[in-house]
């Protein structure tokens, strides 16, 4: 009896230690408030598909920083009017909605360009674990300078095609599920066309919200500059930012409304206003677009609940133009916010 007692506990073991991950709403889906901070590494091949995989890229080498912010979407732009999230990076800001059951990307924007599709993208469904798949289909349009116009056709299918252990130069991550999603597009404009095949890889944790690792490669051909390829791979450094948890965040999903800095893009000053719905402490922080501390403009305050207002022009003069972020710290919550140096 107690041998047939310990095989059953092995055999249990067995099938805990090697469940299979699946990605869901409460555990995967975008949180407002939240920052993602991840580093850029030079290319490496993606690895092998299937179930047992080991990918080992412990020698990844940080060769740069890109930082995403998430927040709620309610500014009901004509184009994006079914959005509820918008993510935000140096280069774009892209639009969802996300519901409990799927990420639907409905467009982006760039400085020079609005993308709009007919028909969301879906990005993921939830539930979603080893062996699932789907697929759809792209069409939309292009507005770039506000002139010209192109329009985007084409088709995508997203599969999760393996699951294993990861191991980065951090962190070593069992029960990991890889999501590989192949996109194929042609954007045709007045004067040229381009054929657009990308193909992406999406490592996940259970426990982290966020990918923990992203290979992507780009094969475009244009009809004025010929064949290209582009190759990227971000890695999360800081999984501990971005573990699960389940805090209330409620009272901060307006973080847009009650904390306010401008003018922005700004010159020589700053000026801050926020509003606490509670006595807590705060710190607020000025960082670089690589994520290096410029200043501490408050370092750790007991602050009244209520509106705060004052004016910070301490070393802006001779920051050079270009992106920095505001970064609240509010009790145990971390917000940034983007801001913009103006050279003119």
């Amino acid at each position: 009896m107690k041998k047939l007692s310990l095989f059953i506990i092995l055999v249990i073991a067995f099938f805990i230690s090697n469940a299979q991950i699946a990605l869901t709403y409460t555990n995967q889906a975008f949180r407002a408030g939240d920052t993602h901070i991840t580093r850029e590494a030079a290319y490496v091949n993606e690895g092998k598909s299937g179930p047992d995989q080991i990918w080992d890229f412990s020698d990844l080498k940080c060769i740069g920083t890109k930082t995403s912010m998430v927040k709620n979407y309610d500014n009901k732009f004509d184009k994006f009017q079914n959005a509820n999230f918008e993510v935000n990076d140096d280069e774009s800001s892209q639009y969802y909605n996300i519901t409990s059951t799927a990420n639907l990307f409905l467009g982006l924007t760039t400085p020079n360009a609005i993308v709009q599709y007919d028909k969301p993208i879906v990005k993921m469904k939830y539930p979603f674990t080893y062996g699932n798949s789907f697929d759809g289909v792209i069409s939309g349009k292009g507005i770039y300078d506000g002139t010209f116009q192109s329009s985007i056709y084409g088709n995508y299918k997203v599969e999760a095609d393996g699951y294993g252990t990861l191991i980065l130069p951090n962190n070593v991550f069992n029960n990991v599920l890889r999501v590989k999603s192949v996109s194929n597009h042609t954007e045709v404009m007045q004067c040229a066309s381009y054929q657009i095949e990308t193909i992406k890889y999406l490592w996940y944790s259970k426990e982290v919200r966020y990918p923990l690792l992203i290979i992507t490669v780009v094969n475009q051909y244009s009809s004025v500059n010929g064949e290209s390829v582009k190759k990227y791979v971000y890695y999360n450094e800081k999984v501990s930012d971005n573990k699960v948890q389940n805090t209330d965040y409620s009272k901060f999903d307006n973080i847009d409304n009650d904390f306010s800095v401008y003018p922005n893009p700004f010159k020589e000053s700053l000026n801050f206003d926020y509003n606490l719905v509670q006595e807590s402490n705060i710190s607020i922080e000025l960082y670089n677009y690589i994520g290096e501390k410029i200043d501490v403009i408050v370092d750790n305050q007991k602050q009244s609940s209520g509106n705060h207002s004052f004016t910070y022009n301490t070393n802006l003069k001779s920051l050079n133009s270009g992106v920095y972020f505001i970064k609240y710290i509010i009790d145990d919550k971390t917000y940034l916010k983007k801001i913009i140096k103006s050279g003119i």
